[in-house]
């Protein structure tokens, strides 16, 4: 098998800061869904008769995990935007046409 041609192609760069923030942000908001699930699961329980200590912790938990993570994905795509809209320094220096021409 020839592995030498095994690339994915993308149509964005998935180098630098803002393709970072993308993959943290991916992984914090599953990280929510996985705590909205155990929410969902302990309170279809709770309210499904089986009653039990471990039940209220598994809703309270879960809710917990998914504000907290969703809370954290989304703030690492605003810390990115952020970033990403900073204006680019100024330099000092004045540009070749600026200059007045050397006297003869």
């Amino acid at each position: 098998m020839d592995t030498t041609n095994l690339t994915i192609s993308h149509p964005w760069p998935l180098r630098g800061p803002a393709a970072r923030a993308l993959l943290v942000s991916g992984l914090w908001l599953r990280a929510g869904f996985v705590g909205a699930s155990l929410a969902f699961i302990g309170l279809i329980e709770l309210v499904g008769g089986a009653r039990s200590v471990l039940d209220l912790l598994l809703a309270l938990a879960g809710g917990t995990l998914a504000a907290l993570a969703w809370r954290r994905g989304f703030a690492v795509l605003e810390r990115a935007d952020d970033a990403g809209a900073a204006p680019a320094p100024v330099s000092r220096a004045a540009p070749e046409c600026a200059r007045p021409a050397p006297a003869r």
